[in-house]
């Protein structure tokens, strides 16, 4: 849980974060952009899942990518 005491400290430190990076997210997107104009759209299919769930032992490990922010 993130207390309001520490939100600003946080929202600082993923601006930071952000800011470090954004070459690495600006070459990737220069990298790709040639790449556009050969997409092509997937069509929409039935199909048939099934799901298969475990547990990993409560070894929880959060990773925290500063470009999906919304």
């Amino acid at each position: 849980m993130i207390d309001p005491a520490s939100q600003a400290q946080l929202k600082e430190a993923i601006a930071d974060c952000i800011g470090t990076d954004q070459g690495v997210l600006d070459a990737l997107r220069e990298e790709i952009r040639p790449l556009k104009g050969a997409t092509r759209r997937i069509q929409p299919r039935a199909t048939t899942s099934i799901s298969l769930v475990g547990t990993d032992g409560g070894n929880n490990q959060l990773q925290f990518d500063p470009f999906l922010i919304q």
